[in-house]
């Protein structure tokens, strides 16, 4: 079976549709208060005095050395990426995403929209203590991306201590339920960043709703830049903040290549999957693969990422044995807007609902299974698609686990399939996801 999210596209609408109305209204509302809040948090540490000694970079900038800036501290949007040469660093956006005017931001700030937009940083720092960059915000779910820039005054780590502090203080003020907020190290693309995250709560007109918060904050000589997200219910903000890449000339991609099999060992280390079937197991080779699947042998390319541009799905590797079992990895490109907001489990929640679409009644198959679950794989429990088929015909039932791993807007699915449901559990030992 190739589970495809050709439905993607129509579930959202539908799910957008039903998110509608008070529950957007709702969100909407309580994503501006965040933002009020956030004004005041970075308006109260600008103003903070730098330490005496020598971490403040205003006293390390006189002694050193530093890179020529750029004249604009301000970012530039284009093509649905936003890239800020000051900063150096780029943010991917998909076409769902809403943003503020420059004037709307200038309000934000206290300042002109011809001074925001001309992005002169000594003469802006001059009129605010802190310039609100950029404000993205998503309607299907009521995620927001926000972007301050301050004048770079107190060391990081203490920087830091204080946005939280103010933070959880402003959201208190504003109605919210702190449970836990830190700073702490975040990694994003491969980098480390300093930050904050805070999970929070808020009960509005008797619905309680789960607010995600994190911050990253980006060093660039005389500035810092703060990137915040904050998410709502089931969405982590680190979701959000997975577009985000340190390099303003980033391109947004995952290094997806083929695995190879050596000593009856699979191994893909692009999708972090290795399957050691044991004695017994046969690989089949991409013609052979090309056969079972029906189609041509000149879509087995070492560069998946590249054939996932042009193609929806990679089929990438194929064993069996003579018990009529069997373990197959495929390699599906969700896109950049379904990668944001699809995690491993909703991945197989889509397909799940997407299965009855693979069969016709005149195909013979009839499904008799089709529900998530668990299967526990390398020692751990992850989410698992059950699906049985039965062949009417040859009166043969197909029992399959299926299990996924994402990288970036990759999913790497590996099917399980055997003639015995007792047997799924054991032949899944065979699997690792890292």
């Amino acid at each position: 079976l190739n589970f495809c999210l050709q439905a993607v596209a129509a579930m959202l609408y539908l799910h957008k549709e039903e998110k509608k109305g008070n529950f957007v209204a709702m969100k909407k509302i309580i994503a501006l208060i965040l933002a009020a809040a956030l004004i005041f948090a970075f308006a109260a540490c600008s103003r903070q005095p730098a330490n005496s000694g020598e971490n403040s970079q205003s006293e390390n900038s006189s002694e050193e050395s530093v890179t020529e800036q750029p004249t604009s501290i301000r970012g530039v949007f284009e093509d649905g990426v936003y890239r800020n040469a000051c900063g150096d660093f780029s943010i991917f956006f998909s076409e769902s995403w809403e943003f503020d005017s420059d004037e709307e931001l200038a309000a934000d700030s206290g300042v002109t929209a011809e001074l925001l937009a001309e992005g002169d940083a000594e003469k802006l720092f001059a009129e605010t203590d802190s310039v609100s960059e950029l404000y993205a915000y998503r309607e299907f779910d009521g995620s927001v991306v926000q972007i301050y820039v301050n004048q770079n005054l107190v060391p990081a780590a203490d920087y830091l201590k204080m946005f939280l502090s103010e933070i959880t203080a402003s959201w208190t003020d504003s109605g919210f339920d702190i449970k836990s907020g830190e700073v702490r190290k975040l990694s994003v693309n491969g980098e480390t960043v300093p930050g904050v995250s805070v999970e929070a709560a808020i009960a509005v007109d008797g619905d309680t709703v789960d607010a995600h918060y994190t911050a990253l904050l980006r060093e660039a000589g005389d500035y810092i830049y703060i990137i915040c997200a904050y998410t709502f219910d089931s969405v982590p903000a680190e979701r959000v903040l997975s577009n985000i890449y340190f390099s303003a000339e980033a391109k947004q991609q995952v290094d997806l290549r083929r695995g190879v099999v050596a000593n009856g060992v699979y191994t893909n280390d692009s999708m972090g999957i290795t399957i050691a079937p044991g004695d017994g197991w046969t690989f089949l080779s991409d013609d052979e693969m090309a056969t079972l699947y029906g189609i041509s042998s000149d879509l087995f390319t070492e560069d998946a990422a590249a054939k996932l541009e042009n193609s929806s799905i990679v089929y990438d590797m194929y064993c069996h044995n003579d018990e009529g079992s069997s373990i197959s990895v495929n390699f599906e490109n969700t896109n950049l807007f379904a990668g944001l907001i699809l995690d491993e489990k909703s991945y197989l929640e889509f397909s799940s609902g997407n299965i009855s679409e693979q069969f016709d009644e005149t195909s013979g198959i009839r499904i008799v299974k089709n529900e998530m679950g668990e299967i526990e794989i390398d020692g751990k429990t992850v989410p698992c698609l059950y699906v049985t088929l039965r062949y009417e015909e040859q009166g043969i039932d197909i029992y399959e686990a299926l299990a996924a791993q994402k990288r970036g807007s990759f999913f790497g699915v590996v099917t399980v399939s055997t003639l015995s449901e007792n047997s799924l559990a054991e032949t899944a030992k065979r699997i690792t996801l890292e």
